[in-house]
């Protein structure tokens, strides 16, 4: 299994890097969380929101030319960009969900996917993994077995199990369109170099769903590898927060990025 990265350097057209094998694809769950107690002594949760997180790991490759692109993509998030990352090139696939599921459904209405301009032969297969989620403050995440692929209307190969009220999306499991690195992310390095012969990335991302959501309401707007007329990650997102009243606080490290704050209950999570 490889990576493919989908990221705007410039901003005038698409750059794709296909990694070596990975070593290693951890995806674990992150919850925001509170637990306060009443003078009676009752306890009393807050629940903020879950993400996923995504750490990538390839080992000792000597592609000299893959390492000058991983520190310029290690640069770009550090300053506050947004990258995709997929398993599999020919499985890039993300759609907004037009019906809330409901627990029960087996059948799935989508607008298609988002992403043909980053692959334009994707497509899901029968037995593939798929991932029903929504953005915060609910939260769901339902991964499901898929029967019948389809662009608008697939069929899965079991029920949902939880009922989605907020908006919602339909992405293949190993496909994350809109990812960022935290702060407490950005050191040490990502890419490590052993005398200049063999190097290594490791690097630990969070998944934004209500990014990607913004994302898939633009559909067909992203620029693709030739360039053209179209839009970048960063632009379609930074619109998106003056839309919605996000806060954008620029840092020292961010003289381009952005630091989104959340100044609604739906945030960047």
């Amino acid at each position: 299994m490889t990576g493919t990265i989908y990221w705007y350097g410039g901003g005038t057209a698409l750059r794709t890097l296909e990694t070596d094998t990975l070593s290693d694809l951890q995806v674990s769950t992150i919850t925001d969380s509170a637990e306060e107690y009443t003078r009676e002594g009752r306890a009393v949760g807050v629940y903020h929101h879950s993400l996923e997180v995504v750490r990538l790991v390839v080992e000792r490759f000597s592609d000299a030319a893959q390492e000058r692109e991983l520190r310029a993509i290690e640069r770009h998030l550090h300053r506050g960009g947004w990258i995709g990352l997929s398993a599999d090139h020919d499985r890039t696939w993300c759609a907004r969900v037009t019906t809330p599921p409901q627990a029960g459904d087996t059948t799935i209405h989508t607008v298609g996917t988002a992403l043909s301009s980053w692959s334009s032969s994707a497509a899901l297969v029968a037995g593939d993994e798929v991932v029903i989620e929504s953005v915060p403050p609910e939260c769901h995440a339902d991964v499901l077995a898929l029967a019948t692929p389809g662009v608008l209307l697939p069929v899965l190969d079991e029920p949902v199990r939880v009922d989605f009220v907020e908006e919602s999306l339909f992405r293949w499991r190993y496909c994350w369109p809109t990812l960022r690195l935290a702060a407490r992310d950005r050191r040490p390095a990502a890419v490590l170099s052993e005398r200049g012969v063999n190097y290594t990335l490791d690097i630990t991302l969070e998944y934004s769903v209500a990014a990607a959501l913004e994302l898939c309401q633009a559909q067909g707007s992203l620029l693709g590898p030739t360039g053209g007329r179209g839009a970048t990650l960063e632009s379609i997102l930074g619109g998106a927060a003056a839309r919605l009243g996000l806060r954008i606080e620029p840092g020292p490290a961010l003289a381009r990025g952005a630091k989104f704050g959340k100044s609604t209950p739906r945030g960047w999570s």
